[in-house]
């Protein structure tokens, strides 16, 4: 409640311009359209110009809608007085006129100019040649321009889906009871025990600068502890074990924040640098199939409310797969297999000799699934499809070990969460709350029970059935938006031996 009385102050307090998209939604209400008494002023960046005998057109986006707005300027009688020649591609304006219905297709409002002010030139020298030109880029060469690539419909409406993804993720997880956390990026902790974390060194080699200035007086020589060596720091992989020790006091936590890791796969589904949607529950009632059932009813509610979104419809205009609507409906439940189930289906498919057939031969039991695997799995599942109960050996040690073993050896309590096209989306499980077992499991991955005698303590001390999991906010963009790459999905991609900026 308290909440949605400070969204309130704050709206009424603002005292910036309106937008344009702000404009054109409160245009009814606000704006009495074709009275040539109602003046309005919009700010933009000039994305296309076209001069004619009579009139010229100008559409100006600041970033907030996907068409922007067409401005129209009148030949001959504001000629003289509006300078029509700052107005270019990438130029940003201020422009004062007349909001009116327009006559034309393809808009219902435009803007009849009266007023020009030219804020920022856009430089039309050759060697300085503004780069976004009204034209088709190739992916790359947008890549290499990264710092200008947003002002592409594509990306802007990217991140527009994005900011929608991640206010409809607050939306949900706060009715739900989570509480939004900041857990470190700095970490002591391989949270995924791969080898994949980026380590953090001083250029100097040196320890933490002295804090004085002057050599120290005998009260400070007496109260300064013995220096002690640093322990390895990391940029995180996953917040998930200081997400953990939260919800050990806040029962329900989640975040959505940034992680690292020091992979050189350079396929379409791997970044160095990625946002997480991470959460973590305390108290679980019905052990994995609770954490599924998080995961499952606020992607489809989240997704559902955007899946006619203008913005998602225009970047999944060119993926032709209308099976969207039909995956998030709440009535049909997405399957649940077992990682035995899914080796029984692929051994079957190869067997076969049916098309598609493989590049790699399916895996044994205890081997991973490839990517192509998780997608014929997804595909033959009709939608998606949660696989579970994966063999203990591939997945790290804070998963909970099953009682009953699978066909050959041990299994743990966790899922990942395929989907067509794209392969795994989402990981989770139920962690490890029995002490001994979660100190055998760090015997078992071979991993040091002195540094983690912190996440020990945890099941010492009032520890409860708990789980959780990460959606990878890359992964998911691309495929409910059909973006084929990641690197499409992120305003400035990091991927293995790249960094733009």
């Amino acid at each position: 409640m308290l909440s949605h009385i400070w969204r309130r102050s704050f709206t009424s307090s603002s005292s910036l311009p309106p937008t344009i998209k702000q404009v054109l939604l409160n245009s009814s209400k606000t704006i009495q359209k074709n009275d040539p008494n109602s003046v309005i002023t919009v700010h933009g960046w000039i994305k296309s110009f076209r001069r004619q005998k009579k009139v010229s057109f100008a559409v100006v986006n600041d970033g907030t809608t996907l068409q922007g707005l067409q401005a129209v300027f009148l030949h001959p009688s504001v000629e003289k007085a509006l300078p029509l020649k700052g107005i270019v591609t990438g130029a940003s304006v201020r422009l004062t006129g007349k909001l009116i219905d327009s006559p034309g297709a393809g808009q219902a409002n435009e803007l009849q100019v009266e007023s020009v002010e030219i804020l920022g030139d856009c430089n039309s020298e050759v060697r300085h040649k503004y780069p976004i030109q009204k034209k088709d880029h190739s992916l790359e060469f947008l890549r290499e321009q990264s710092h200008l690539r947003a002002r592409t419909s594509d990306i802007a409406a990217m991140l527009r889906v994005r900011d929608k993804l991640a206010q409809g993720f607050r939306e949900w997880y706060e009715t739900e009871g989570f509480i939004y956390a900041h857990p470190p990026i700095m970490t002591s902790n391989d949270c995924e025990g791969a080898g994949e974390a980026y380590s953090i060194i001083s250029e100097s080699g040196s320890d933490e600068p002295s804090r004085h200035t002057s050599p120290p007086t005998s009260s400070q020589l007496q109260t300064t502890a013995p220096k002690q060596e640093a322990p390895p720091t990391f940029l995180t992989t996953s917040t998930q074990l200081h997400l953990e020790a939260l919800a050990a006091s806040l029962a329900r936590v989640y975040t959505i924040a940034p992680s690292f890791r020091a992979e050189r796969s350079q396929t379409n589904r791997h970044l160095n640098e990625f946002w997480m949607l991470e959460a973590e529950m305390s108290f679980l009632p019905t052990g994995l199939d609770a954490v599924c059932n998080v995961v499952e009813a606020s992607l489809k509610s989240v997704l559902g409310r955007l899946v006619e979104d203008e913005d998602v419809k225009y970047l999944r205009h060119e993926d032709g797969d209308d099976n969207m609507k039909m995956w998030l409906q709440l009535t049909i439940p997405w399957r649940r297999l077992t990682y035995s189930d899914v080796l029984d289906a692929l051994h079957a498919h190869h067997k076969s000799g049916e098309e598609p057939r493989f590049a790699f031969d399916p895996p044994k039991w205890g081997e991973a699934l490839r990517s192509e695997h998780e997608r014929w799995i997804a595909h033959q599942s009709g939608g998606p499809v949660f696989v579970r109960d994966y063999p203990r050996n591939l997945k790290p040690f804070y998963m909970w070990v099953n009682d009953t073993h699978g066909e050959t050896g041990p299994t743990v309590a966790c899922f990942d969460l395929l989907v067509p096209k794209l392969g795994e989306l989402t990981g989770g499980s139920v962690r490890e709350s029995r002490l001994e077992k979660l100190k055998e499991s760090l015997s078992y991955h071979d991993m040091d029970e002195l540094h983690h005698s912190w996440y020990i303590d945890l099941r010492r001390y009032g520890t409860t059935p708990h789980g959780g999991f990460g959606i990878g906010f890359e992964r998911l963009m691309s495929w409910f938006c059909g973006i084929e790459n990641v690197r499409e999905c992120i305003a400035f991609p990091r991927w293995a031996g790249r960094i733009v900026l």
